[in-house]
């Protein structure tokens, strides 16, 4: 711990000090939901209605990502939709793992879009793009790290039977990660940016009314425009600097692969346990299999390829061993153990370097300068910063509602689409990272006129 204070600022360290208290809290639940989801009479069918419903919501989610994490700040909505999109999810599952449940607990989970937003902010926008990406590394090995513990759990579901250790868990991890909110909360202060923001949509307000009737005068019509200024200011940036849009769609096509072949899809535990035959007891290897290679990545390949390569061609390599791994699910036959982990090993290796390469890619597309001090004005890239991001969230919500309805209509018939629809996504990402390497006119050092926020709304 004492080796993160002193490598990183203060809001990155109160970001990761926390992490794996919530990260294991978080990993020992959800990987089991699934599953627990089954055995409590949620069909197929209706798995691939609560990714749909979950990717509906997450679209108004994100839309409101944005405008709510300026308004609030990063860290108190960091705090709060941490709080409503996580933890209180996992005690409704608690409650009852029936379809009702899971998908009022899909609904409000998807709060945590707002959360990640927040998050992701406070963690790196006071930081250099070098502290930044090594940011981004750290947590995806401390978040990772949490699932070589999972057959630990494993043990624990064969002996007291997948509903009742997952209500055990689901308890115990809704309290941990209210004390990791709340811990985190008070570890940090604001950003300089968003300090930079809420004093710029204040002050404008302040100007143009005079008094409580004043300001309510002026608010009412320019609610809508407040609403849409962060998008107006990404899409800006975006048009200007094609590596950071070819980042943005990256990443927006990276996280509808994230719900669709990662071991946070509702889908991949079953795939293993039932498409491939290796039965529910397997789940907690399968897991950590999955966790210790994207764990060996981040640990020893992820460093020295970003020196020598940088993040866009480490995130290619990603892709090329994520691809190769799912290209071998498509041939392995029912019940084979040694050939489906040595494909899951390929594809959590592939994980390991794509995950963190591609967070950097997009996390050093602002430029280096936010607002260091109050009155200065924060550059174009860092004041779309929280646009972008919400809009990243946004695309990759409509695109997963869709792949989620695709999910549920063919896993049951198919099971093999799965990998096969990984595999898709995945060329869809090396695409659109060869695109972020192509020479891009540099617009991240403009200024915000006034210091105020993009599109002049207050």
């Amino acid at each position: 711990m004492s080796r993160l204070r002193g490598r990183f600022r203060r809001n990155t360290f109160a970001c990761l000090a926390f992490l794996p208290l919530w990260s294991l809290s978080y990993s020992l639940s959800f990987f089991y939901l699934s599953l627990y989801f089954k055995a409590s009479g949620v069909t197929d069918g209706q798995l691939g209605f609560l990714v749909t419903a979950g990717a509906g919501a997450s679209i108004i989610f994100s839309i409101l990502a944005a405008p709510l994490v300026d308004r609030m700040g990063r860290r108190r909505s960091t705090l709060v939709f941490d709080l409503v999109g996580t933890a209180l999810p996992f005690l409704l599952y608690a409650l009852g793992g029936s379809f009702g449940f899971a998908l009022a607990g899909t609904l409000l989970s998807n709060a945590s879009r707002v959360m990640n937003v927040g998050y992701y902010l406070l963690m790196t926008e006071d930081s250099p793009n070098e502290e930044r990406a090594a940011a981004f590394n750290v947590f995806n090995i401390i978040y990772l790290a949490a699932g070589l513990l999972l057959p630990l759990a494993g043990g624990f579901v064969a002996s007291a039977g997948i509903l009742r250790a997952e209500r055990i868990f689901l308890v115990l991890s809704s309290t941990a990660i209210a004390i990791s909110a709340v811990g985190r909360y008070l570890l940090s202060s604001e950003t300089a940016v968003g300090t930079a923001i809420m004093a710029g949509r204040t002050g404008a307000v302040g100007a143009t009314g005079d008094g409580a009737a004043g300001r309510r005068a002026v608010e009412r019509p320019l609610m809508f425009r407040r609403l849409f200024a962060g998008y107006e200011a990404a899409f800006s940036f975006l048009a200007r600097n094609r590596k950071a849009a070819a980042a943005a769609a990256a990443n927006t096509l990276f996280y509808v692969y994230y719900l669709v072949g990662t071991t946070s899809s509702l889908y991949f535990t079953p795939f293993f346990a039932e498409g491939l035959g290796l039965g529910a007891p397997m789940a907690g290897t399968i897991g950590a299999v999955y966790s210790g290679g994207t764990l060996l990545a981040m640990l020893f390949l992820n460093p020295p390829a970003f020196r020598r390569f940088g993040p866009v061609r480490s995130a290619l390599f990603g892709v090329i061993l994520n691809a190769a791994g799912f290209l071998l699910l498509l041939f392995v036959p029912k019940g084979a153990v040694l050939p489906a982990m040595a494909a899951l090993a390929l594809i959590s290796l592939g994980f390991g370097t794509l995950k963190s390469a591609i967070d950097a890619v997009l996390a050093v597309s602002f430029g280096e300068r936010g607002a260091a001090a109050p009155g200065v004005a924060p550059s174009a890239g860092e004041a779309a910063r929280s646009g972008v991001y919400s809009a990243v969230n946004l695309a990759s919500s409509v695109l997963g509602m869709g792949a989620g309805a695709l999910c549920g209509l063919l896993y049951g018939l198919v099971p093999r689409f799965i990998p096969a629809f990984s595999l898709a996504i995945l060329v869809a990402i090396g695409v659109s990272l060869g695109a972020a390497k192509g020479k891009a006119r540099d617009a991240t050092m403009e200024t915000v006129p006034g210091g105020g926020v993009p599109g002049g709304g207050p």
